[in-house]
């Protein structure tokens, strides 16, 4: 606990990050890959594997951007380092961990943004009555000529998750408007995603199946907030809560959806 605590004072966060939860969420994450490694394992693995073979597939390799690349689990940062010239890593907060690893490659930039440019505004907003909820309209890199490779990773469906749950606990936004907000917010970032230059790989889940203890799916839960995802690619279940002696009835999986090409899917 004091490690965290520490690890939290130097990771920079902005106030409006702190408020909706996004350091906590952040620790959060990396407790429960720390819990579950082994069954994790083969989700991440085979994330790495869509990255690679998207950047194999640039013939240009001047500079590669990765959205949500958080803890770099699921990024192979050293052979992208190793392949492209230039590497920015792009997240809402860069724990202290991360920017220490970094380090070791010169040509990879650390950029603490909201893709969504709309957290903030959901911030200041939240409390006041009748106030509108923004709209995304994200343009990061959109018009960087040099860009061969951008990679959305792991990211779509948790875009819209902490301004939903501030925005419900504060209790003033009406459910629809709620709604409507998040699920702009995931088909805002698949249009972005389009507009972008280079090559643009997508690794996302799109449904949440709860499992009995026979293995058997007991409930499917759309996790894009009703937004449409018109892409096929290679797919997989990610065992976000595996079964465990503490909770043996049940486990929970996300079916993840790995697209090495966007634009040509």
């Amino acid at each position: 606990m004091l490690f965290d605590w520490f690890a939290d004072l130097l990771t920079p966060c902005p106030r409006h990050f702190r408020a909706l939860g996004y350091l906590r969420e952040l620790r959060g994450i990396r407790a429960r890959e720390r819990a579950w490694s082994a069954a994790w394992a083969p989700h991440l693995e085979n994330t790495r594997g869509i990255l690679r073979a998207a950047a194999a597939r640039c013939t240009s390799k001047r500079k590669a951007v990765v959205l949500g690349s958080g803890w770099l689990s699921d990024v192979p940062l050293a052979e992208v380092a190793e392949a492209f010239d230039k590497v920015v890593l792009v997240d809402a907060l860069h724990p202290r961990a991360v920017r220490r690893q970094v380090r070791r490659w010169p040509n990879v930039e650390l950029l603490a943004a909201d893709v969504t440019g709309t957290t903030e505004a959901v911030w200041r907003r939240a409390a006041v009555p009748g106030a509108t909820l923004p709209r995304t309209a994200p343009d990061l890199f959109v018009r960087d000529p040099e860009v061969d490779l951008v990679a959305s990773v792991n990211l779509l469906s948790q875009l819209p998750c902490l301004p939903e749950r501030y925005l419900l606990e504060v209790g003033v936004q009406s459910a629809e408007a709620i709604a409507a907000y998040s699920r702009g917010v995931v088909e805002g970032h698949l249009e972005y995603l389009r507009r972008l230059p280079g090559a643009v790989a997508l690794i996302a889940d799109v449904e949440m199946k709860t499992l009995d203890a026979a293995g058997q799916v007991v409930k499917r839960e759309d996790t894009l907030f009703g937004a449409r995802f018109p892409y096929r690619g290679q797919t997989w279940d990610w065992p976000i809560v595996p079964r465990q002696r503490r909770w043996p009835h049940h486990a929970q999986h996300l079916a993840v959806v790995g697209v090495v090409d966007l634009k040509g899917a």
